[in-house]
């Protein structure tokens, strides 16, 4: 199997990578989107985050929700926040992304949507690398679009 990793900052184009590779039927896995679903759906993940974050977590109904908002200004403040919430949330989207990978063991190719690929040591199992890239004109105009995104916010995160 030929393992495509695609990475890049945020708002660079990797979503519209992935939306290309799937046209052509090769699944990719998307570690985004991964996150997005354990911090929406994974009671474990909600509770640790509000014990640690207890201002980014509100009821919703009987349950408690994260505000992304609220958790999203505390971790991008501060490299050690945004650590420990990597911490938690990493081995989860881990666990994830080798299931992906061996309920697709039998394709030719696959792809992984990674952020934050060389980070966390994931380029090694790639065979190739896309590196999506615009203008940072273009970065900051596509961002900026984005629900709750600030341009103080956009310039911490990236």
């Amino acid at each position: 199997m030929i393992i495509i990793g695609i990475t890049g900052s945020i708002g660079m184009g990797k979503t519209t990578v992935s939306k290309m590779l799937r046209v052509l039927k090769i699944p990719v896995f998307d570690s985004d989107e991964k996150v997005k679903e354990i911090l929406e759906k994974n009671y474990d993940i909600i509770e640790k985050i509000s014990k640690i974050w207890p201002e980014a977590v509100s009821f919703n109904q009987i349950q408690k929700k994260i505000n992304k908002e609220v958790l999203g200004n505390n971790i991008f403040k501060c490299k050690k926040e945004r650590k420990k919430l990597e911490r938690i949330i990493h081995p989860l989207v881990k666990k994830e992304r080798n299931l992906f990978l061996k309920k697709n063991e039998n394709n030719y190719v696959v792809g992984l949507d990674i952020p934050l690929l060389y980070e966390t040591g994931m380029d090694k199992g790639c065979d190739y690398i896309f590196l999506v890239h615009t203008s940072k004109k273009n970065q900051k105009k596509r961002v900026l679009m984005r629900p709750y995104m600030t341009e103080k916010k956009f310039e911490l995160i990236n």
